[in-house]
């Protein structure tokens, strides 16, 4: 059936959507009369699976077993988009530190999201989850050898400041950038009152231009890495009636390539 109007609306993030939302749609509904409504929404916004433990894995490998509709995942990474800026800014960067929502009372500066995860996982998910998080402990790792997991140091779990600007353990320079859980910026221990300015910067000039996305749409068969320091990723939400099953395995760089074992947030 064909659609001579469509409104499409996208992810809210309710309850943290804005107070006029509601009047919004409804005002754009009645101008334009649409004859078919869609409510798009993402489930998994952009995120790394760095947060909350810092010291987690760097890489995600994800292998597509059973694909049986058009399914994506989008990894904006931060590299290219390092190049871009001036010597002053990359140099002001790497001054500053994060503070992520989990680790005070004041609000992210832009809306947080939230998955529904009673609503929409089942109990053996949530725990396979909890136990992907109780495991991203490098001492855990069973291919690492005993002398090279000595020289990582201590895992911290969850810490209260990251550094925006990674010491990526492969040299590579990039921003370690949460946008729904960033509260505020700090340079040498003191929150700067731009902070909000810094955010939308980054914000606008990086995730929001869509020149640093990349949409991989799933296939059987198919295999993805994602280092976890300096992108973020998301992928919309999966549907009930149609299996999508990806297999998630998740690792440090390995001694051959790494420069270095000292935290790299």
């Amino acid at each position: 059936m064909l659609r001579k109007s469509i409104l499409c609306i996208s992810d809210q993030h309710a309850p943290y959507h804005h107070p006029d939302t509601l009047d919004f749609l409804g005002a754009i509904k009645r101008k334009y009369k649409p004859d078919c409504i869609v409510n798009m929404g993402d489930e998994l916004d952009w995120h790394s699976n760095l947060v909350p433990h810092c010291d987690a894995q760097e890489i995600v490998g994800i292998y597509g077993k059973t694909i049986t509709y058009h399914t994506e995942t989008w990894i904006c990474t931060s590299i290219p988009y390092w190049h871009t800026l001036s010597k002053a800014t990359q140099d002001f960067y790497e001054t500053l530190e994060s503070i992520l929502w989990h680790a005070t009372d004041a609000k992210p500066l832009n809306q947080p999201w939230k998955p529904d995860w009673d609503t929409k996982y089942t109990d053996t998910v949530m725990k396979g989850i909890k136990q992907n998080r109780d495991k991203s402990k490098v001492q855990l790792c069973t291919n690492i050898e005993e002398d090279t997991r000595a020289k990582f140091n201590e895992w911290r779990g969850v810490v209260d400041k990251h550094r925006l600007v990674p010491d990526h353990p492969l040299g590579t320079k990039g921003l370690f950038f949460q946008p729904y859980e960033t509260t505020s910026f700090v340079q040498d221990g003191v929150i700067l009152d731009n902070s909000k300015e810094i955010y939308d910067e980054i914000w606008n000039d990086w995730i929001c231009s869509d020149k640093y996305t990349y949409k991989h749409p799933w296939k059987p068969g198919d295999i993805m890495l994602m280092d976890q320091t300096t992108t973020i990723h998301r992928r919309p939400d999966v549907l009930k009636d149609k299996p999508r099953e990806l297999l998630r395995t998740a690792n440090w760089y390995k001694a051959e390539v790494r420069n270095h074992y000292n935290y790299v947030l």
